[in-house]
């Protein structure tokens, strides 16, 4: 049953009903990154230029961000990685690498950072949300390691490799948007190469987190709940 109507038919439902009342009002995330999105489009990229300022052209870059502990603490997992973005920026896309203050850390200790001296990689300082949004909504695909990153991309019908071995999106797995590539160079250069050979601007993509109006509809439920 959708959220409004159970705000019509509240009357049938008793606030002392066995067993919880589960409702679905959408993804917040979704909410929040559609509205910077349209931001975006009205105001030119809502006044940055991260674009421009790294010399991407959009569907023509990869943008990668890689934080997490199994692959930051375990120096063959992140060399491997750096492999894998120096191979496919090898391979005409650039790659653009906002380094996160762990990934930074974590290359110094493991003597890494001499692999990101290549053309092939553009390193930056972290960015803001609002340049995160511009960023991941025009380009050609995602590498990351990140779980809401994985969601936002699929937002913008960008295609996601995760270099992980295992995802909380399962669904977006199960429909090949995104793919489970691991931090072996060989299985992201893979994933990699299976993206950029399908036609995503034509894939299903099912609204499996919402129509990007949770927020509101998450309030009317509170309100009639509290009345």
């Amino acid at each position: 049953m959708s959220t409004q109507g159970i705000i019509h038919q509240s009357s049938s439902i008793s606030h002392h009903s066995q067993g919880p009342l589960v409702i679905d009002g959408g993804d917040v995330m979704l909410d929040l990154a559609r509205e910077v999105k349209d931001r975006l489009e009205r105001e030119g990229r809502g006044g940055t230029d991260i674009l421009g300022q790294y010399g991407l052209k959009p569907r023509e870059y990869v943008l990668t961000t890689i934080h997490r502990a199994s692959n930051t603490d375990d120096r063959d997992n992140l060399r491997n990685i750096l492999e894998a973005m120096r191979q496919i920026g090898n391979r005409g896309l650039k790659v653009l690498f906002p380094v996160h203050p762990r990934t930074k850390k974590a290359l110094e200790k493991s003597d890494l950072l001499a692999m990101l001296d290549t053309d092939a990689i553009v390193t930056s300082d972290p960015v803001s949300y609002l340049e995160m949004i511009a960023l991941e909504s025009e380009a050609r695909f995602l590498l990351t390691d990140s779980g809401g990153v994985q969601k936002e991309a699929y937002f913008f019908g960008v295609p996601c490799v995760v270099a992980r071995e295992e995802t909380e999106w399962t669904e977006l797995i199960e429909i090949g948007w995104n793919r489970i590539a691991g931090a072996k160079t060989a299985g992201i250069l893979a994933a990699a190469e299976a993206i950029l050979s399908e036609d995503f601007a034509s894939k299903p993509r099912p609204d499996f987190y919402g129509d990007g109006r949770a927020s509101p509809r998450i309030a009317r439920v509170l309100k009639w709940f509290v009345e």
